[in-house]
């Protein structure tokens, strides 16, 4: 019988605890519950940076050296993260020429000509997951993003016409 699928997994901090005299490691948590450490199935690679470049390029290493293993899948974070990097930082925050809010970041990299086109040239790489911030200002994006689960093009070996009013 065909059965849907689905794998549930956790970040590695939810393994090695005690609570009520059980002890909550990954053989149990399997056996329990049936949830599964995320680094078995998941690559994930977290850029830890605001500059749209490094997230661009590291997303590029990153589908270019796991793209082969078919044992995992692999999550590309899409995501600037912010923060201060030094006493320049700290005076273009005091007036307002940065911000630390993350949805400023997010906007940088979602402008036109930024983050679509840059997809679209890589899109014939293997993505398999995309993590973005604030999808809803990125619709089209998020299309395009779908639509590589199809095929490209679509070779018919024998179809049918039948006129509906006969």
């Amino acid at each position: 019988t065909d059965t849907p699928s689905c794998v549930i997994t956790l970040h590695n901090r939810f393994y090695n605890f005690h609570h009520q005299d059980e002890e909550y490691n990954e053989n149990y948590i399997i056996e329990k519950y049936g949830f599964f450490k995320n680094s078995r199935w998941i690559q994930n690679q977290w850029h830890n940076t605001r500059d749209i470049e490094t997230v661009l390029e590291g997303n590029k290493t990153e589908v270019t050296k796991h793209c082969q293993n078919h044992h995992k899948m692999l999550c590309n974070q899409f995501v600037l993260t912010p923060g201060v990097g030094g006493p320049m930082d700290i005076a273009k925050l005091l007036i307002g020429q940065l911000s630390l809010r993350p949805i400023s970041f997010s906007r940088a990299l979602y402008k036109r000509d930024v983050l679509d086109n840059w997809i679209r040239d890589n899109a014939d790489d293997e993505w398999n997951i995309v993590m973005l911030d604030f999808i809803d200002l990125v619709p089209a994006l998020l299309s395009f993003l779908i639509s590589l689960n199809f095929p490209k093009s679509i070779k018919i070996v024998n179809a049918t016409v039948q006129d509906p009013s006969s």
